[in-house]
């Protein structure tokens, strides 16, 4: 997109270029080419839509243009797929190996097609990659991350938009990542303990994150400085979220009871007492002033944020409820168990709808596309299960 750096890399016609963007054409000329000088022309499409076409001579000059050019095109979380025509390419030697061989006035068009890539990142229990960023689509590394601490991985948290990543670990400290250039900001230290679960706002720079020392506590990423240390719990926590815009925070804990926090002073606004064991899950609808916690004790409650009661007592499950999720809309909800069960609840009625049996071993953790109906369940029997919710019928298990 540079035209002075695209003359550079081609010494035998360098006053003539042209360049395409969104449809609108401009070009130069104040000394004719040479007649016997072969171009390429590499058109780039972005996922903008931008369009961006260069004219280049071939040989040794095109090899600079593929230095220059694809290395700064490269993007660790963009894919680049390259077509001769409609025929995939399979690499950029292979691009470059056709255009060597241009003959004649050939001039083929080589596209760089730019997409996102699947990413997942990863804990790694490897000293000097505690995180590792992987290719979701073919499994490749693309690359580690040390961390503030050598322990080990407790909690993950990760924001692909800002490309910024919270690792928590079992000694208590929280590395703020850069992904893109593989740095970290001053480690977040005052816990005493593994952090257990997190929650930021990557916009305002806020994060907060629940211990099993008891603690939790409301951090400013810009300056990794704790701004509030939130104490009521007499155990370690299991979860927390948290409404940024009210400034409210609701957490879990092992001490049987959920705590509603302000997370602007501090304060505890309530303790949402009635489990018989450890709260291992929520999930909040804040508009609707309601939260619905799950239990080791094998329950789920629902409570009214507002007169901080118990409205109801959902039973059903026979294990520890690992992991709920919740459509406030059609106020239905998913929760899975050690049980082996994953059940679907009508929150309304209080009332279980549908289970949905096939896992062999404890359901730790689910994720659920509402609009789509589908429920993805992690099991300790080494499978997933794609189920979908209307029917309860497993659609498909992978084993690994």
């Amino acid at each position: 997109s540079n035209p002075e750096a695209l003359r550079s890399l081609c010494p035998d016609c360098t006053s003539c270029f042209s360049y395409k963007r969104m449809g609108f054409v401009r070009s130069r000329s104040r000394s004719p080419c040479r007649a016997d000088s072969e171009t390429l022309e590499v058109q780039v499409c972005r996922l903008t839509g931008d369009t961006e076409t260069h004219w280049v001579s071939k040989g040794v000059q095109v090899k600079s243009f593929k230095a220059q050019f694809l290395s700064s095109a490269e993007d660790l979380f963009s894919k680049h797929v390259l077509l001769c025509g409609s025929t995939a390419l399979s690499d950029e030697e292979d691009a470059f190996d056709r255009i060597a061989a241009l003959s004649g006035n050939s001039t083929p068009q080589i596209q760089i097609v730019t997409s996102q890539r699947s990413l997942a990142l990863i804990a790694s229990p490897h000293p000097l990659a505690r995180l590792i960023l992987v290719d979701a689509d073919n499994g490749q590394c693309l690359r580690g991350y040390r961390g503030a601490t050598p322990a080990s991985v407790s909690c993950l948290l990760v924001d692909w938009t800002l490309k910024r990543a919270l690792c928590a670990a079992t000694d208590g400290i929280i590395s703020y990542l850069d992904l893109a250039c593989k740095i970290h900001a001053l480690p977040l230290l005052g816990h005493q303990g593994a952090v257990r679960c997190m929650a930021a706002c990557w916009k305002s720079q806020r994060a907060l994150s629940g211990s099993i020392d008891g603690t939790i506590r409301v951090w400013d990423l810009a300056s990794s400085s704790c701004l509030l240390c939130l104490q009521g719990h007499s155990e370690p926590l299991h979860c927390v979220l948290v409404d940024w815009d009210a400034q409210r925070a609701i957490s879990g804990s092992a001490d049987n009871t959920a705590m509603l926090w302000d997370i602007g002073s501090g304060a505890c606004l309530c303790s949402l007492a009635g489990h018989e064991n450890s709260v291992q899950c929520l999930s909040a609808g804040w508009k609707l002033h309601r939260a619905i916690t799950g239990s080791a004790d094998s329950t789920l409650r629902l409570w009214d944020l507002e007169s901080r009661l118990c409205i109801s007592t959902l039973r059903g499950h026979e294990g520890v409820v690992r992991c709920i999720s919740v459509d406030w809309t059609a106020w239905h909800a998913v929760s899975c168990s050690s049980d082996d069960s994953i059940i679907l609840w009508d929150l309304r009625s209080s009332l279980r709808v549908r289970s949905f049996l096939g896992h062999e071993d404890s359901v730790h953790s689910l994720l659920v596309n509402w609009p789509s109906s589908r429920v993805l369940s992690a099991s300790a029997d080494d499978t997933l299960r794609l189920w979908d919710i209307q029917s309860g019928v497993c659609l498909k298990t992978m084993e690994g």
